[in-house]
């Protein structure tokens, strides 16, 4: 906590009971980075040591809490990337990226609100928060018998800032699987979008896409007064199993 990070704050394979705690990460001056990495090369770690995959655990009890991002377009980075179970996001004030501002490539039992995530990237294509999965198998604590295919599930993102009048990105936010390509069949499933308050960049043509199965969206405004444009992205996700598709509830 009340640190002042020069480049990353990193832990490739796993972790438990973290807390990350009021600190400011200035813009990194040299790439790849991601300013927050959280298990992300889990997968390959398991699959290139010498120890059994049921000797791993999941990453679990995660809080990432009132952090300061500022990021950059020059070096290709992330500002936070991870995943885990019993996951929280809280109050942080994140933005600008070459890529992604925050992308979870999966996430069971999270939480993601009372943060502003603003976008601003290299391309304009990309997000201010992006959440897919693994695959569309069951989430185990135990790596050996859940692997690295398990579905985001069980997933609140409310009462966040989502978006900045500068951001170039057209997408704001994605709850989904990640590409309409061959590697993304991922599912997610019970993920609640509510009460978010969205700001449109000059480039803003889609707030928020929702893709899954038992996938809700209440309660979401625009900041200038519109209707957030939240879809499914006219189903083009055409990987996905038919029951993984819907139902979805706006409210």
């Amino acid at each position: 906590m009340d640190l002042n990070f020069l480049q990353t704050f990193e832990q490739f394979a796993t972790m438990s009971q973290l807390l990350l705690y009021r600190n400011t990460f200035d813009p990194p001056t040299s790439g790849p980075v991601t300013q927050i990495n959280i298990a992300s090369a889990l997968d390959y770690v398991v699959q290139n040591n010498t120890l059994s995959p049921s000797q791993y655990t999941q990453p679990r009890e995660l809080f990432i809490v009132e952090n300061q991002l500022r990021g950059s377009t020059t070096n290709s980075h992330i500002g936070m990337a991870g995943l885990g179970t019993r996951f929280v996001v809280m109050g942080n004030d994140m933005g600008t990226a070459q890529q992604h501002t925050v992308r979870l490539w999966a996430m069971h039992k999270g939480y993601i609100a009372h943060n502003a995530l603003r976008g601003g990237s290299a391309d304009g294509i990309r997000h201010a928060l992006k959440v897919h999965s693994g695959g569309l198998g069951d989430f185990n604590d135990n790596y050996g018998i859940s692997g690295s295919t398990w579905a985001s599930r069980q997933i609140v993102i409310g009462n966040n800032r989502l978006g900045d009048a500068t951001d170039n990105n057209s997408w704001t936010g994605v709850s989904g699987p990640q590409n309409n390509g061959p590697d993304s069949r991922e599912g997610l499933e019970d993920v609640v979008l509510e009460s978010n308050v969205f700001h449109r960049g000059p480039n803003t043509n889609t707030e928020f896409i929702i893709m899954g199965r038992r996938m809700t969206s209440r309660g979401n405004t625009r900041a200038d007064g519109g209707t957030p444009n939240i879809n499914q992205f006219n189903n083009s996700y055409q990987l996905l199993p038919s029951d993984w598709v819907g139902p979805f509830y706006y409210q």
